[in-house]
């Protein structure tokens, strides 16, 4: 495997983007088990991985992607709480899961090494389709796709990424384009039918019907 094309002989021939770009919508994937659940939280992960680094116009992605593991349970006022098992000394282990009752350990996708991005003529992400290539998104992380191009076009924004963030004007105006590209690919594939707004571990955590969101595709 090349450098040059580590991405699409690396990460998107692996078991977890084949999730994520399987046509079959979560429920007919993912179990109730925590093997269920682990798949869930990779198809999140990845359309999240797929939809940044588009923005981003990240080239190093693969071999700087990590996993750190977590307890997951429900916390008293029905929320979802996490900890790190790191955090956890192995003597008190066994009474931090009495305590918290039902508790899951879950990898969760951190990226690390983020150079090699902002500022590039190429988007090896967009020239590979990924964002096309998803078929499961978490609900929020749409609307926040589709929502980001709008932000983009306001003078706050516009000042905060220039002033703030040192972007030159070339900066913006590419990633302008990349967050135009990236939200009319998500709004057409999910009113196509082609994009199930399902990836929510949340949900399935808290013992919900996972289920599409057609009806929020704009």
């Amino acid at each position: 495997m090349s450098y040059e094309n580590r991405l699409e002989d690396g990460l998107m021939r692996s078991d977890a983007w084949s999730l994520v770009s399987s046509q079959r919508p979560a429920g007919q994937i993912a179990q109730r088990t925590l093997g269920g659940l682990q798949q869930l939280v990779y198809m999140e992960d990845l359309a999240n991985i797929a939809v940044l680094d588009t923005l981003l116009r990240q080239k190093d992605r693969t071999g700087n992607i990590h996993a750190i593991p977590y307890y997951y349970y429900t916390q008293p006022d029905g929320s979802l709480g996490r900890t790190k098992v790191k955090k956890v000394k192995k003597k008190n282990r066994e009474k931090f899961i009495a305590e918290k009752g039902a508790v899951e350990i879950l990898k969760v996708v951190v990226l690390k090494d983020n150079d090699c991005s902002v500022g590039r003529s190429e988007n090896d992400s967009r020239a590979l389709k990924m964002v096309e290539k998803i078929r499961h998104i978490h609900p929020q992380t749409y609307r926040m796709a589709v929502r980001f191009v709008k932000d983009l076009e306001t003078a706050p924004f516009r000042s905060f990424f220039r002033e703030e963030l040192r972007f030159t004007e070339q900066d913006y105006l590419r990633m302008m384009d990349d967050a135009r590209y990236i939200s009319e690919a998500l709004q057409s594939n999910c009113r196509a039918g082609m994009l199930h707004l399902d990836a929510d571990p949340d949900a399935f955590l808290r013992g919900e019907e996972i289920r599409d969101s057609y009806n929020y595709c704009e």
